[in-house]
């Protein structure tokens, strides 16, 4: 029980660290040169723009990912089992 609470502590400082150095990161930027998004550290994206509907559609909808991965073609053999190998033999021989 206190592992977990101890966890959520270091989650919840973490995140607010995220969110100062990312506003810090946007204040230390001449004002006309502020576009409030970027990334911490280079590695954690932030945006702090409101969003419009046209950055949700490009976000979350991708019309080349519909329909699931590419398929793949898999050949299947036809080729008979060798004889005295086929299971329908072996059980017959017990």
């Amino acid at each position: 029980m206190r592992t977990l609470r101890g966890l959520r502590r270091l989650l919840r400082v973490a995140v607010i660290g995220l969110f100062v150095a990312a506003v810090a990161t946007e204040l230390s930027k001449p004002e006309d040169q502020r576009t409030w998004h970027g990334r911490v550290g280079g590695v954690v994206p932030y945006d702090f723009r409101p969003p419009t509907w046209e950055r949700i559609r490009a976000a979350y909808w991708n019309p080349e990912s519909v329909g699931g991965p590419p398929s793949l073609s898999i050949r299947m053999s036809t080729r008979e089992p060798s004889a005295g190998r086929s299971r329908k033999g072996a059980a017959e021989d017990d």
